[in-house]
């Protein structure tokens, strides 16, 4: 591995390719959005989506591509703020809005919907690091 390209990839970037590989496609059903809401979306985070579909073609010789342990846990949490903020889109709040504590509160997550996210995002998980990505755990010092 001493001659490979090694990355690290950035949460945001995950958390984009599995929003437009895997879980856009479930919130446009559910929360009945149109077509140009994912193609809007996947255009605006084309370049996450490029380079994660070209990790996933590349060859384990030339390059090694890791992530972080606690990375995978900051996905989670992307992931249910792009629902969140689909879901306040779907609401009619205000962008400006968003940050208030108040308006994220009249948003919850039926149980259903959190499980269903976890699904999706485990689905994606299996193929991201299916020999291509490597998990690197987080360890302590002794």
């Amino acid at each position: 591995m001493a001659n490979i390209q090694k990355w690290f990839i950035d949460t945001n970037v995950i958390v984009h390719w599995l929003m437009t590989q895997r879980i856009m496609e479930f919130a446009i059903q559910n929360f009945h959005l149109s077509q140009e809401f994912f193609d809007t979306y996947k255009n605006r985070y084309k370049d996450s989506f490029d380079f994660i579909e070209k990790v996933l073609g590349l060859s384990k010789h030339d390059h090694g591509f890791f992530v972080t342990e606690l990375s995978l846990n900051e996905v989670f949490s992307g992931i249910r703020d792009e629902i969140r903020s689909i879901m306040m889109f779907v609401k009619g709040i205000p962008i400006s809005r968003w940050a208030y504590t108040r308006e994220t509160k009249e948003v919850s997550f039926p149980e259903e919907l959190s499980i269903k996210l976890y699904e999706l995002t485990a689905e994606g998980f299996d193929i991201l690091f299916e020999e291509k990505i490597i998990i690197v755990p987080i360890t302590t010092p002794s």
